[in-house]
């Protein structure tokens, strides 16, 4: 069976309305509005699909998942749904598979190779470990600069994570981005600004990039590396 590689078709279609959505002042503050009104009744979904509830916000506010996959365990319940694998590609996109799958004629009960699911399995306990190690980071930083002003580098999943562990106990007085469509925009009620805009106030800055490359990402800008600014990382 020959599949129709779209994949660039549909990464530049998704690019093109990302970016328009971005520019949609109304309906950005019309999903912001929704979200609050619904975080009034601590009720976070937006809406369900056959009663599994759907997580949907505009990616400049936060996206999340309801599920996370290895390629072992998304293999093995399609296989167990009745489909057939025939491709799996985990390189094109990081942090996502694209899957190319067809109903077989049975589906397949047997469980994934005791290889690939330990391999899954030691992963996600890295994972787990990396999660858990970073939040005892963020207390420390929170408990050093309790009440001080600080800066988070980042505005999307890290940025808004980290902000969520320190935020009601230190003084946030910028988040840094350099993405265009949230230039002049604020983010949890603090300003965005340009990482050149780093304000002068800032004591600490805690950085909210992936840690693979958030290192190199940093030190490539003379800007962050004044004096007297601690780094905080993940």
């Amino acid at each position: 069976m020959t599949v129709a590689d779209d994949r660039l078709a549909f990464e530049a279609h998704k690019t093109e309305m990302a970016l328009a959505l971005g520019k949609d002042e109304a309906a950005f503050q019309q999903s912001l509005d929704t979200l609050v009104t619904l975080d009034r009744y601590d009720y976070s979904y937006l809406w369900s699909f056959m009663g599994v509830p759907i997580i949907q916000m505009p990616a400049d506010v936060m996206a999340t998942h309801l599920n996370h996959f290895s390629q072992a365990s998304i293999s093995h319940a399609l296989a167990s749904a009745g489909f057939e694998v025939q491709a799996v590609d985990n390189t094109s996109f990081p942090g996502a598979f694209f899957v190319v799958a067809r109903r077989a004629e049975e589906a397949d009960e047997k469980t994934a190779p005791a290889s690939g699911a330990a391999d899954a399995a030691r992963k996600a306990r890295e994972i787990c470990a990396f999660w858990d190690q970073a939040s005892e980071t963020l207390k420390g930083g929170a408990e050093r600069y309790a009440r001080r002003k600080v800066a988070i580098y980042g505005a999307g999943f890290y940025g808004s994570w980290i902000y969520g562990r320190i935020g009601q106990a230190v003084d946030v007085v910028a988040f840094l981005d350099r993405n265009e469509n949230m230039k002049g925009a604020t983010h949890f009620g603090i300003p965005v600004l340009p990482p050149e805009e780093l304000p002068g106030e800032a004591e600490a800055l805690f950085i909210g990039l992936n840690p693979l490359k958030a290192r190199a990402a940093i030190a490539a800008q003379p800007w962050l590396q004044r004096a007297g600014l601690d780094h905080v990382w993940l």
